[in-house]
């Protein structure tokens, strides 16, 4: 006979299996940290649109936080025309190497290139701050595209000569 402490008589008693009840503790201690870290750091006031919700973590007086805002992100938006630039001017190398006859294949370099630029400007334009919370990474990111434009192009204009391109 079994010993009435024993793990199969407590399953039996409550109907819980060693894994559901190590992950209903594990469950209660996540809502529970979480629960307390929310209403510490004023979790719901982050969807407010006062602008005091912003003073939770950025210690600045209202004027000079919309100033902060203002500069990061007229930065960033400088950086993101000229990125966008260069993969203009990357996609009309690629569009004449086409027309003078340039195959798929001639131009696989160029087109992934293009991808690469063109999907860190989709990342910083689907994140939608402009880089307000991170202005290093945006910057990092949008110089990022404008290189990988700028070989791309360079690739679309050597596909002729198979050359590079001085």
């Amino acid at each position: 006979m079994e010993a009435k402490n024993s793990w199969a008589h407590r399953k039996s008693v409550l109907g819980l299996s060693l894994s559901a009840a190590v992950l209903t503790s594990l469950l209660g201690v996540v809502v529970g940290v979480g629960g307390f870290t929310g209403h510490y750091a004023e979790g719901l006031s982050y969807f407010s649109k006062d602008p005091a919700a912003c003073m939770n973590c950025h210690h600045f007086s209202e004027e000079e936080t919309k100033q902060r805002v203002d500069g990061i992100q007229q930065r960033n938006f400088d950086l993101l025309q000229r990125s966008g630039a260069a993969l203009m001017d990357q996609l009309d190398a690629i569009a004449a190497a086409k027309a003078a006859g340039a195959s798929q294949e001639d131009l696989e370099k160029s087109l992934n290139l293009q991808r690469k630029a063109q999907w860190r400007l989709d990342f910083i334009a689907a994140e939608n701050s402009m880089g307000f919370h991170a202005p290093q990474e945006a910057a990092r990111i949008f110089a990022e595209a404008a290189d990988y434009a700028r070989q791309g192009q360079i690739a679309a204009m050597e596909w002729r000569t198979g050359q590079e391109v001085d």
